[in-house]
């Protein structure tokens, strides 16, 4: 190794399989300071002592769907440790909000169990992914005995937002990577997420109907007076369930699919970008206010406001979303 890489001839692994899935202690201080936020924007609604009938939350049937949903709901909902509220879960196999993309044959083989379905990311792996490998390679002084693959340097920048995430480190994974490098590492990764989760395939994100239609009912119930105690309706999740609701609403979508051969600028203009659309502790707000002139929605992503296709502000009159995605909601 070159000066400055010998930390990888003795580099172990920080992390133990006992760790995989849970909440790291970073993800809950995350949540945590989330929920914190959401308490201070929204005082009104979020003032009042929790009951069951005002309050609906639901989980992946997973630990750390669960530890995500124990950090943010105590905060928003004002609760001490010894207070219990309701957190329901659906079986793996039946869970068509949350869960819809391993609730679906039809997704499973036409895009999950399919190779050929993230064909424009395999070659852009087996090219542009495996020269950064090459290049890593000569950087730190290894090549030619040891060829970093593709594969190699793709789990390096997961570790990197590993070692990021959970430790705050930078010296060490983050170090291999230079702008240029990054970039294909983080092209890569959208693609494949594009194909997988995105707007690749119809499939990928109109089985997030039920999701979509849950949101808007649970919306429709307060603005018809049917339901007016409901002050919010929490639901925790994972990245493949955050991407095709992004995809179902419109959002962050490119003029044209995601290819292997874009150019540079293409892929710096790309609107499709997974650090911005799912990263740790993802997530999307329906907000519903009630005007002089009617109800509004406004949609936040990771609590960016968002403007939705066919609407012309970052607060969308209720009917005109109804109208807007009627075609969306149709499904059963």
């Amino acid at each position: 190794y070159k000066p400055g890489y010998e930390w990888m001839g003795n580099w172990t692994n920080p992390y133990t399989p006992q760790q995989a899935g849970e909440l790291t202690y970073s993800g809950q201080v995350e949540h945590y300071n989330m929920a914190q936020r959401m308490m201070e924007e929204y005082s009104g609604p979020m003032g009042s002592p929790y009951q069951p009938y005002n309050t609906n939350s639901k989980a992946l049937r997973s630990q750390e769907q669960q530890d995500q949903e124990f950090r943010m709901v105590t905060v928003l909902l004002k609760t001490k440790l010894f207070v219990p509220f309701y957190i329901y879960s659906d079986s793996e196999d039946q869970d068509v909000q949350l869960r819809f993309f391993d609730a679906c044959p039809t997704y499973t083989s036409y895009v999950d169990d399919n190779a050929t379905a993230t064909e424009q990311a395999n070659i852009y792996f087996e090219n542009q992914v495996a020269s950064a490998g090459l290049s890593l390679a000569q950087m730190i002084g290894v090549y030619p005995d040891w060829v970093i693959s593709a594969d190699d340097i793709n789990m390096m920048y997961k570790g990197c937002g590993f070692d990021i995430a959970v430790s705050n480190v930078t010296d060490q994974f983050c170090a291999l990577f230079t702008e240029e490098t990054g970039s294909i590492l983080e092209y890569y990764d959208d693609m494949k997420n594009y194909y997988l989760k995105g707007y690749g395939y119809p499939i990928n994100y109109e089985i997030a109907c039920l999701l979509l239609q849950d949101i808007i009912n649970i919306q429709q119930q307060y603005v018809d007076g049917t339901n007016t105690d409901i002050k919010g309706k929490f639901r925790f999740a994972h990245a493949e369930t955050i991407m095709p609701l992004i995809s179902i609403l419109g959002l962050y979508k490119d003029s044209e699919p995601l290819m292997a051969d874009w150019t540079e600028e293409q892929q710096a203009n790309r609107k499709w970008k997974t650090s911005e659309i799912a990263p740790f502790a993802a997530n999307v707000q329906f907000i519903l206010y009630e005007c002089s002139s009617g109800f509004s929605v406004k949609v936040l992503v990771n609590e960016v406001e968002q403007i939705l296709p066919g609407c012309s502000s970052v607060y969308c009159d209720f009917q005109e979303i109804i109208a807007f995605y009627t075609p969306q909601l149709t499904c059963d």
